[in-house]
């Protein structure tokens, strides 16, 4: 969530039931936030135990595929209507039609792989959630603030996504056999789960001659509050020797959440015109940052999946024009940020180093802007300010994974949890958080052609929908009602 926040203080593991708003205080976005994950939590927590880990109404039965022809050839057909997914509400719209075709999905933007023609596959369901600012859904920005005022809020939004995967074993007899043998152990293979940790601190005190004094090297040494956002830029597996394949992780950092992003207009070669550079100096980008180019496509790619996730390089700023209100950068950007129906734009990230990993690899070349590879060697790795982070070991990351660091410069130090000891404890990402849920499997088309996909949705009865009494039309009209003050009908109600 690359929102412009102070901090982000939901915790379920505390149980708070509610945020409770006192007089004369002044308001917090993180007290409003922590309210709105409250009640999330509960009424997510909610449906996952009354449904279970997923399901649909019964009545509106959503996401059933079917397999259909048409003048491309074979297609799958994805039915309207309602599925949860650990709770989280899927919902599948199509104006004027009955299903949703595969390849026409409303948050798939790249173009998905034809389907397989031999080999049986698992049609599977993808959810996560996504942060929409006022940059990608302009309506949320009040005009009346200001062509360019202040976007006061943004939104999150449910993204779902119907794959496709290879399914290598036999054909389960049942939904019961599916999902008590194939599916626990189909599911690891299918969707890893990152394994890379995080730690942070604030640079530990040296020790000073002067008892009165405190090194100017100690602590968080920032003139402002801010929250630190380190976010996995490239995947991969991260180890205490190189890998023997593939590049090592990468990460980037920023100090403001990664939520300073400017709008793109258009691009020309390496030039970027924006509609505004910022809302002031601090906030704005300027010649030596590195900015990535982001759009609707990209930010929905989701990871992992059978869609592969193509990573755009950073792009090193060369030149700013705040009349013409363009950006230049070290190179012309590659696929994203040209279809002006996507909402790019441009987020600036803080980095400016270049780190030397412990094999002797340097993430730094002239196709590529500056990345921070992952160490393992058990080094702090310093950002700025005093700020330090070590990543795990031994670990895999997953590209849009993030840790988030409140720095305060009232204590000097940063907010992470510690032991006893004072040692700040190895945290797994905050997110994204996937989840998913097979619906169907399809039978080899090769051995069986006509054969329709295998369902494996699961439903449930609605509530209201059982053991419900006949109604009874009332033997005489019911008498109107006597006229009663405003006072007594509230007082009633």
């Amino acid at each position: 969530m690359h929102a412009d926040l102070s901090r982000w203080t939901f915790r379920p593991e505390r149980h708070y039931s509610r945020v409770v708003v006192q007089q004369g205080r002044v308001s917090l976005d993180a007290d409003a936030n922590a309210q709105a994950s409250i009640v999330l939590h509960y009424l997510r927590n909610l449906a996952a135990d009354l449904i279970g880990e997923f399901g649909g109404p019964s009545d509106n039965p959503g996401f059933g595929i079917t397999m259909t022809t048409d003048s491309q050839g074979k297609t799958l057909s994805i039915g309207l209507g309602h599925y949860y997914v650990d709770g989280l509400l899927c919902e599948a719209e199509a104006v004027g039609s009955a299903s949703i075709d595969f390849f026409q999905q409303p948050d798939v933007y790249d173009s998905l792989s034809p389907l397989p023609d031999k080999g049986a596959y698992l049609v599977w369901l993808k959810v996560w959630e996504r942060f929409i600012s006022a940059v990608e859904a302009p309506g949320l920005r009040e005009i009346a603030l200001g062509l360019n005022g202040p976007d006061t809020t943004g939104r999150t939004r449910m993204v779902w996504q119907v794959l496709q995967s290879p399914w290598p074993t036999d054909i389960p007899e049942s939904k019961p056999q599916f999902y008590a043998t194939l599916w626990p152990k189909f599911r690891p293979v299918l969707f890893p789960e990152p394994t890379g940790t995080l730690m942070a601190r604030a640079l530990l005190s040296q020790p000073s001659t002067d008892a009165c004094t405190l090194s100017p090297s100690s602590g968080y040494r920032g003139p402002e509050n801010q929250l630190y956002r380190v976010e996995i830029h490239r995947d991969g597996i991260a180890a205490t020797t190189a890998p023997a394949t593939g590049d090592p992780p990468t990460f980037m950092w920023s100090r403001e959440n990664g939520s300073v992003t400017l709008p793109i207009t258009g691009i020309s070669g390496n030039v970027v015109s924006v509609t505004t550079l910022g809302r002031d100096p601090k906030l704005s980008v300027d010649v030596g940052n590195y900015v990535e180019i982001v759009d609707d496509a990209y930010a929905s790619q989701g990871n992992p999946g059978p869609i592969s996730r193509y990573t755009e390089p950073l792009h090193l700023v060369t030149a700013v024009d705040p009349v013409q209100l363009t950006v230049t950068l070290d190179k012309a950007p590659t696929t994203v940020g040209k279809d002006p129906s996507l909402h790019p734009y441009l987020r600036r990230w803080d980095q400016d180093q270049v780190l030397v990993t412990k094999a002797g690899l340097t993430i730094d070349s002239k196709d590529q802007a500056i990345d921070i590879a992952v160490t393992t060697d058990g080094t702090w790795i310093d950002l700025e300010d005093g700020v330090q982070v070590q990543f795990s070991a031994d670990g895999s990351y997953r590209a849009g994974d993030y840790w988030l660091i409140p720095a305060r410069v009232i204590t000097g130090n940063v907010e992470w949890p510690t032991d006893a000891n004072d040692q700040p404890f190895p945290l797994p990402p905050e997110g994204v958080r996937y989840h998913v849920a097979p619906l169907a499997i399809v039978p080899d088309l090769s051995v069986q052609p006509d054969a329709q996909p295998i369902d494996l949705t699961l439903s449930f009865q609605a509530a209201t929908g059982i053991n419900l009494p006949p109604a009874v039309a009332p033997e005489e009209p019911s008498p109107a009602p006597t006229p009663r003050s405003s006072r007594a009908a509230r007082k009633t109600s």
